[in-house]
């Protein structure tokens, strides 16, 4: 990787302060069941007061094809997408589900997905722009540990002494007027060497934490154990003085459960109202409620 990329050197901001970690794991998950764990667990590091400065992630894939949508994208964007895929929802063979974070909407089949969750001040502290910059140096690290070598786009238009681009994460016209995702990048996402886009992520911002959730397409796919393996290495090695807390402490706390179950009935009610929105000529019947245990 160039030395010169941004996304080359781990972040200090782990190296500095009483910091504690917990990497969760990884899975395969409904679209919405996974959703509601993450919303569940930024609320539940709000809360912590023994850990004020904590880092926690997880690795997952998605069980079956699922359109996942930004948190604020408008009813059209549901509409523009529902014609395009009419065919595969028709057969039922899409899901749809609404993210806790912003940007657009991305079609998870053969991907790996991550989510970074931190209430840490040294965290809530950097602007949007400067905490993408570390999670990409995270991912980064990880890809490069399974022999791909990805750049951010700014870095890219740096090295070709492009001319200047908008700042950080600040979203082109372009991006603004798609309603997918990977149609178009802004300048914190990352590329391949042949510049082209191989993740995208975004971000929620609650007072006391925040919520980095981003996906990844390679080529061929990506098997979930080994993208799981180096992403949590990555992760570690970006705290590396950490308290390592274990998983059960975290996902057996009673408090996390009640926010998880909370949560689940919030996303499998949104998910049902996504595929029963505006259904048109052969779309599908109405979904039986659902509500897993957890």
């Amino acid at each position: 990787m160039p030395t010169n990329d941004p996304a080359c050197a781990l972040p200090a901001i782990g190296r500095e302060g009483a910091w504690a970690t917990c990497w969760l794991g990884a899975g395969v998950w409904d679209g919405w069941r996974a959703m509601a764990y993450d919303d569940a667990l930024l609320d539940w590091a709000r809360e912590q007061s023994l850990w004020p400065s904590l880092a926690l992630a997880r690795a997952y894939a998605w069980r079956e094809p699922t359109l996942s949508l930004g948190t604020h994208q408008p009813v059209k964007d549901v509409s523009a997408l529902r014609a395009r895929f009419a065919q595969r929802l028709a057969r039922g063979e899409l899901q749809w589900t609404r993210r806790p974070t912003g940007g657009r909407a991305i079609l998870h089949d053969g991907d790996a997905s991550f989510s970074v969750i931190s209430n840490a001040p040294a965290c809530l502290r950097l602007s949007v722009a400067d905490s993408y910059r570390v999670f990409c140096r995270i991912e980064a690290h990880a890809l490069e540990a399974l022999g791909v070598k990805a750049q951010t786009a700014e870095a890219i238009q740096t090295s070709q002494s492009a001319p200047t681009a908008p700042a950080g994460h600040r979203p082109s016209g372009a991006y603004m007027r798609s309603p997918a995702c990977f149609e178009t990048r802004t300048q914190t996402d990352l590329l391949d060497g042949s510049g082209r886009k191989i993740s995208g992520s975004a971000q929620l911002r609650r007072a006391g934490g925040l919520l980095q959730q981003g996906t990844i397409f390679l080529p061929g796919g990506i098997p979930l154990d080994a993208f799981a393996r180096a992403f949590s290495q990555a992760f570690e090695a970006a705290w590396p003085t950490a308290e390592r807390i274990p998983e059960a402490r975290i996902t057996q706390c009673p408090r996390f459960q009640a926010l998880w179950a909370a949560r689940l009935d919030d996303y499998a009610a949104q998910s049902d109202r996504l595929l029963i929105t505006d259904p048109g000529p052969g779309g599908p019947p109405a979904p039986a409620p659902r509500r897993d245990p957890i």
